[in-house]
């Protein structure tokens, strides 16, 4: 019997990852949204300059740093930097359940853990680069250490109802702060989807070799600059940097295909591809001397070749 009971409480929770993760695994190839985009560029430099950007601009260098190590273990792509959201995502479950144990029965434990993981907001959290996840399964975690020091204690055994409320109290406030946190990720993650990979994929197709791409502002190059490659490297003219913007601090720190002299850029390339958005509805060249020979668009954004004037 207790061989069975045993078996329950592994098989179970792992099953429950196993449905979570198939869950989040459809969207790991969807286009970096624009707080994504943030999170991976912040990590571009060590972990002295991310701590350096993060306390000079109000960020949390703990969460950068966490990331930082992941991308320097399993590597800086896409994938690999939402699979530790799906990471953290399933430690939550797994101490969920037995933290539910600890309160309750086996059923009850699988049934609120089950909640838990096919949330929409949860398996939303776990899809994508953030910091939702990681809170929620330290949030659990702590619970879980609380309980079972509590139920060790002998003041819990002399209080066993002073204890057994003190336990759901902490609960609540941590999932409450837990499911705010989540329902905002959820909330930015929709209103900041974004198709900027669709859109430098068509216009690597269509550029000649070595042909540039100049994203129109810090929000387009943030989001487009983790596709950049050696053929089509894209770049932002300084001047779209707002120094007075805190989201602006990592672009100004690691200069990373930052346009700070736009007439070297002008003397090496007579054509350049550049991405605007479509409802901006900007049709004039960034540079002086250009004029618009193709154009192309996923319905989102929109890319003009552009080619120095003879």
């Amino acid at each position: 019997m207790k061989s069975k009971k045993r078996l329950i409480c592994i098989a179970t929770p792992l099953a429950l990852c196993i449905i979570y993760m198939l869950f989040c695994l459809p969207s790991l190839r969807d286009s970096l949204n624009q707080n994504e985009a943030f999170s991976a560029y912040f990590i571009r430099g060590d972990i002295t300059e991310i701590w350096r950007i993060a306390l000079k601009s109000g960020y949390s260098p703990l969460f950068y740093t966490i990331l930082k190590i992941w991308s320097l273990i399993f590597g800086n792509t896409d994938i690999s930097l939402r699979f530790m959201s799906i990471f953290f995502g399933a430690i939550a479950i797994i101490f969920a359940f037995h933290l539910l144990k600890r309160w309750s029965d086996i059923k009850i434990a699988a049934l609120g853990t089950a909640l838990l993981a096919l949330s929409p907001i949860f398996v939303n959290s776990g899809s994508k680069i953030g910091r939702s996840t990681i809170f929620i399964a330290f949030a659990i975690l702590v619970i879980y250490v609380i309980t079972i020091k509590l139920q060790r204690s002998s003041f819990f055994k002399r209080s066993l109802k002073l204890g057994s409320a003190i336990t759901p109290i902490f609960a609540i406030a941590i999932l409450a702060e837990a499911i705010t946190s989540g329902a905002m990720n959820f909330n930015n993650n929709r209103k900041s989807d974004s198709y900027i990979k669709d859109t430098v994929s068509i216009v690597s197709q269509l550029a000649e070799k070595k042909e540039p791409i100049l994203a129109n502002n810090l929000q387009n190059y943030y989001e487009s600059i983790f596709y950049s490659t050696s053929e089509h490297p894209i770049y932002v003219l300084y001047d779209r940097l707002d120094p007075e913007d805190n989201s602006a601090k990592p672009a100004e720190t690691y200069r990373y295909n930052i346009i700070e002299n736009p007439d070297t850029f002008i003397s090496e390339h007579s054509r350049f591809w550049y991405i605007t958005d479509l409802v901006e509805n900007e049709t004039k060249s960034p540079l002086a001397g250009y004029h618009i020979i193709n154009e192309a668009s996923n319905g989102h954004h929109l890319a003009l070749e552009l080619e120095k004037e003879v």
